[in-house]
């Protein structure tokens, strides 16, 4: 491409004459006329041989190409994320609200009467650097079922409106959000909305006026719920008892890594 013929200008340019290897310390030769600017559809340097050497090829990926397929840390397969992903991109959905924050929510099944419904969120941080999300469940039945989702990037003040809309739609769906980041500024908005629905964390420690656990609003994340939530969303989506139809939560899947340690 124009793009990689710049760059391979750039190092005949700047080529070094050797480099060093920074496990044993000696120099190395390089010689430009043997060495092949492109391999494997990449674009190459001796600064990038040398790196990828000392890192191994699952931090070359990680570090260097800046992806986590292939690293040996995914949660899932690749033949299961390609059926997910593959089954994602089949599915239709409705634009039920044409203007605003909500015209990107998507609806893959209408809410029905009688039926009882999650609606979950991850919030932004408010400085743009990341997207919030919304994901509406039908929770009657044998299994869990995606009914709509949202990805955008809003403030989490603002988010709150969208949740409360999004609920009510959903016959008064159990809000739950997350309270981190974003969160917490959310969660009030939504209380003081007097959206009642709302999730609150049940504590270890007694409540002395009432007698009772004392309770915290919106869901508290840490390595045992992350540990306990990764496991049964891993069997679920092996066994094909949750379905994913969204092409955006489908993507997610592909840099889904964590340590079960």
């Amino acid at each position: 491409t124009k793009k990689a013929g710049g760059h391979i200008k750039f190092l005949n340019k700047t080529w070094p004459d050797e480099i060093e290897d920074h496990k044993t310390k000696k120099r190395i030769p390089v010689f430009k006329k043997k060495y092949e600017f492109i391999c494997d559809g990449k674009i190459r340097s001796p600064w990038y041989d040398s790196m990828s050497r000392r890192l191994g090829p699952a931090k070359t990926l990680r570090e260097l190409d800046c992806t986590f397929v292939g690293t040996g840390g995914e949660v899932l397969k690749q033949d299961l994320i390609r059926e997910i992903d593959t089954y994602a991109r089949t599915i239709k959905f409705k634009k039920i609200y044409k203007r605003g924050l909500l015209s990107s929510y998507k609806e893959f099944e209408s809410p029905k009467d009688g039926e009882e419904y999650l609606l979950t969120s991850d919030v932004m941080t408010g400085d743009g650097s990341d997207y919030s999300t919304v994901v509406i469940l039908k929770v009657t039945g044998d299994s869990p079922l995606i009914c709509g989702t949202l990805r955008l990037q809003v403030q989490p003040k603002y988010l709150a409106q969208i949740i409360k809309e999004l609920a009510k739609r959903f016959n008064n769906a159990l809000v739950v959000v997350e309270n981190q980041g974003g969160g917490s500024t959310t969660l009030q908005e939504l209380k003081e909305m007097n959206v009642k629905n709302l999730y609150y964390s049940t504590l270890r420690k007694k409540d002395e006026s009432t007698g009772g656990q004392k309770r915290k609003i919106g869901f508290w994340q840490d390595d045992s719920t992350r540990t306990k939530g990764g496991d049964v969303l891993e069997i679920i989506l092996i066994e094909r008892e949750l379905l994913i139809p969204c092409v955006n939560l489908a993507n997610e899947f592909y840099t889904w890594i964590w340590s079960k340690s």
